[in-house]
């Protein structure tokens, strides 16, 4: 369980079996100390929260327990010190925010030493360390991950600092997101991410650092292909080599036919070469299986018809053979079926399919899935019950019904659900985020649901098909695919310019989901003088950095100052929301009948209501009213499609609901009891409002005798009356098992009834309630 030992010649475990609780997330070796960080709470059955060490020679857990309070995310050592990062705030009931060190010799608390840096993050950032690096002298640690101070010094997600008093030293590389992953050595740093750049310049994801200037290096892992108009069209990683596909016939000065790998680590080009006779438009990754889909006849030395599936354990073709009678352009898998798009029109060689098929991956024959499109299908996404496509058709089911570029249909029937967003032009990428319930297309079109203007770019709701009118990146020419990372969305295509920004060919748009995060949105510039950020038009004080945290909906901009004195300034850049947080009020106990009305404190544009984590049908009002006892919860969505769920609120019901049994007494002035319920402190009665009252008296009596006026054993004083609206009165009163009550009316004040007759009584007996207090 989550840890283990592997002989390195037989690639077999040992017998060593620590049986780790939960995720490990860095290991590391002093001597004959293995030193393990992670999530766990207990390791070989006993309390370790988050660090211990095991005696690698008797295999043993040591007695050596720092006991930090949250995730432990990396750790590195030097000499007697095991430098550790992550989440914490504790280690050894000592103060130590994101990072310490610890003392590899301690026998006893605490097991941290004085070294604190104290990394944080604005309020609603959660920061975190996420990898430690020493220098090979041990005077410098270096640590990434997501934050903006050191101590009192500003550093953007990376710092160096001195392992002799915690400070940092005048290493200040600006790095634009979370980093993930270091490594050191005596001139460079090695840095990878979720970052886009580096000090302004463009670096995706992994980058090389000068140590001694803290500038980015040359050193830009971009793949450059040479042949003229030659493009990569799909992407794929297995074990550390990168697959790609396009319209190439080389690479470097090598040739490749529209098809090669590249070591990731070496950024070398390997010796696979499968040899495409045609473009290669779609890769799809399973396992050990790389499925290949395009335009070519011939492909790893065998005839395969534009669909073709490699092992890659041998890097050889497979007997996978559905023989595609046209271009593949988009693959999608689900168990042992695979779905492919494109413009083919028969599969197998002679079965009719029009442009999208499912295919049994053993046999490669089609399945009865046939939804019938007028026209290509290029993209492809496929859910437990549903199939999204995209494409350019304008028609599904044999021209019979109408879906113009985007629709989903049923798995099981091929029947095209009521999903129909409309759009006037082509699509060629999706994206389907269906906790936010949304689904974003990318491609040619212009309009959306027949007059909405959006160009290239929309998000739409999955269950109505309307365009969601919070998001609009407006690229200025045509989008052709998506990469989604937890961030938001990495664009591709032949466009210049975002939101009117200048973005060659390649962006990246925050999607709504990356907007409803609780951490907020970090917002950066490249790097300058001086900074100033403002939202709303307004300068946000303090906010004098190259990096600046959102943590609030606003449109928000930088103005910067360059060395000689010029001044610039940013675009708009506008951060939606964060995510809703909902809370539900109401009473914690009463009456199945009337029940409790519960209600959100905030409004929001949409409401469901949960029993014990069960949907309840049809409770989709800010209100419920709770008639059953139970744990009751409320997800909500708010304007910019951001969700949240609301924390439980237990509600206990008795089964009170006007059980109580009631009389009419003839009078001239007839008081009507609605029902009768047991309330917290006795009983509640609830009646028509009379006309022109003055007030309400309640009177007790003794059992079987119906007492008037006169003869009442007297006024009960601790009686409340409220009035309910919708012309309904609430009484409540203590009673006694078994006596009787009743209701009078005042007309005038302090006089009951006309002229102080008993005119207006009505009995009421608790003991033949069916709830009794």
């Amino acid at each position: 369980n989550r840890l283990a030992a592997i002989d390195k010649t037989t690639a077999l475990a040992t017998l060593w079996n620590p049986n780790v609780a939960n995720t490990v997330r860095g290991l590391a070796i002093s001597g004959s100390t293995l030193v393990v960080v992670g999530e766990f709470t207990t390791a070989s059955g006993v309390t370790r929260n988050r660090v211990c060490s095991y005696d690698m020679t008797s295999g043993n857990l040591t007695n050596w327990n720092p006991n930090a309070n949250n995730n432990v995310y990396s750790v590195a050592i030097y000499g007697n010190i095991a430098y550790i990062g992550g989440t914490f705030t504790q280690v050894s009931s000592q103060t130590r925010n994101r990072i310490a060190a610890l003392d590899l010799t301690a026998t006893s608390t605490p097991f941290t030493t004085s070294w604190n840096p104290n990394i944080s993050a604005p309020t609603g950032v959660t920061p975190s360390v996420n990898s430690i690096a020493v220098s090979s002298d041990g005077l410098s640690i270096y640590a990434g991950g997501l934050f903006t101070t050191v101590g009192s010094a500003t550093r953007s997600n990376l710092a160096r600092i001195n392992s002799s008093d915690a400070l940092v030293d005048a290493f200040d590389p600006v790095v634009s997101s979370t980093v993930k992953s270091l490594a050191v050595d005596s001139n460079y740093a090695a840095v990878g991410g979720d970052f886009t750049s580096l000090n302004g310049y463009l670096r995706n994801r992994l980058a090389q650092i000068d140590l001694s200037t803290g500038e980015a290096t040359d050193f830009n892992p971009n793949i450059t292909i040479s042949s003229g108009t030659a493009g990569v069209y799909a992407l794929e990683i297995y074990g550390g080599t990168l697959y790609f596909g396009g319209s190439f016939t080389s690479v470097g000065a090598t040739a490749r036919n529209r098809i090669a790998a590249i070591d990731i680590a070496s950024q070398t080009l390997t010796t696979w070469n499968p040899n495409s006779g045609g473009i290669v438009r779609t890769l799809l990754l399973s396992g050990d299986t790389l499925f290949v889909g395009g335009e070519f006849t011939s492909i790893g030395g065998q005839t395969r018809n534009r669909l073709a599936s490699f092992d890659l354990t041998t890097g050889s073709v497979t007997s996978f053979n559905p023989n595609m009678s046209g271009t593949v352009y988009t693959l999608a898998i689900d168990g042992s079926t695979l779905y492919a798009g494109g413009a083919f029109t028969q599969v197998n060689g002679s079965t009719a399919r029009n442009r999208l098929a499912a295919l049994d991956i053993a046999s490669g024959t089609a399945t009865s899935f046939n939804p019938n499109m007028s026209s290509n299908v290029r993209c492809l996404i496929v859910t437990p019950t549903l199939v999204y496509a995209g494409g350019d058709f304008t028609t599904v089911a044999g021209g019979s019904t109408t879906r113009n570029r985007l629709a989903s249909f049923d798995k099981t029937t091929s029947e095209a659900t009521s999903f129909n967003p409309n759009i006037n032009s082509s699509v060629y990428s999706i994206y389907l985020d269906e906790a936010a319930n949304l689904i974003y297309a990318g491609g040619t079109f212009s309009t959306v649901n027949s007059s909405v203007t959006r160009s290239r770019l929309a998000a739409f709701d999955i269950s109505t098909g309307n365009v969601n009118t919070n998001w609009n990146p407006n690229a200025d020419s045509d989008v052709y695919f998506f990469l989604k990372d937890e961030n938001g969305l990495s664009i591709g295509g032949n466009f210049t310019a975002i939101k009117g920004i200048k973005r060659n060919c390649l962006a990246f748009v925050p999607v709504l989901g990356n907007q409803c995060s609780t951490n907020g949105t970090l917002l950066s510039t490249e790097k300058f003088s001086t900074y100033q950020w403002y939202k709303d038009g307004n300068a946000i004080s303090g906010a004098i950095n190259p990096t600046y945290m959102a943590t609030s909906p606003g449109v928000y901009k930088v103005s910067v100052t360059r060395t000689g004195g010029c001044i610039g300034e940013s675009s708009e850049f506008t951060v939606y929301s964060s995510s809703p947080q909902p809370e539900i009020s109401g009473p914690s106990t009463g009456c199945t009948n009337p029940g409790v009305v519960l209600s959100t404190i905030q409004s929001y544009s949409s409401y469901q209501w949960y029993l014990d984590g069960n949907i309840i049908s049809g409770a989709t009002s800010q209100n419920y009213t709770a008639t059953t006892s139970g744990s009751y919860t409320v997800s909500v969505t708010d304007t910019y499609g951001c969700s949240a769920l609301s924390p439980a609120h237990l509600v206990t019901l008795e089964n009170c609901g006007g059980g109580g049994e009631v009389s009419s007494k003839t009078s001239l002035y007839p008081l009507r009891i609605l029902k009768d319920a047991n309330s917290s402190t006795g009983f509640y009665i609830y009646f028509e409002k009379v006309s022109g009252s003055q007030g309400y008296n309640i009177y007790e009596g003794n059992v079987g005798t119906y007492y008037s006026h006169g003869n009442a054993s007297g006024n009960i004083c601790s009686a409340s009356v409220q009035d309910m609206g919708n012309g309904e009165m609430r009484m409540e009163f203590p009673v006694s098992t078994g006596n009787h009550y009743y209701l009078v009316t005042q007309f005038t004040s302090g006089v009951e009834g006309p002229s102080g007759y008993n005119s207006n009584d009505v009995e009421i007996d608790p003991a033949q309630s069916t709830c009794v207090p």
